[in-house]
């Protein structure tokens, strides 16, 4: 009976889990989207979310390198515009 119990609790906290790993993942994509937006704004270029990485406040652009190049440029506008923007305000950097 004490096993059915605890794994009941144990549920409960996956569970909890679960949904706090939910709204992080869904942070992140809104956070792509709106980078994607902002980039698209200020650069003129379209970059896949699936080329945008964010790790550790950075944003790191992995697609060619023309086109990181292009970003570069603005790289000092963008970063202002992202602490501007509350879904992207913890990016301190582009590389």
């Amino acid at each position: 009976m004490n096993d059915y119990i605890s794994s009941g609790k144990n549920m409960q906290q996956v569970g909890g889990f679960l949904d706090r790993l939910r709204k992080i993942l869904g942070d992140r994509v809104i956070s792509k989207k709106t980078i994607q937006k902002i980039i698209m704004d200020k650069v003129g270029l379209l970059i896949p979310e699936k080329e945008l990485l964010i790790k550790n406040n950075t944003l790191k652009i992995r697609t060619s390198p023309i086109v990181r190049s292009e970003v570069f440029l603005k790289k000092a506008e963008l970063i202002s515009f992202f602490s501007q923007t509350p879904e992207t305000k913890h990016i301190n950097n582009i590389v």
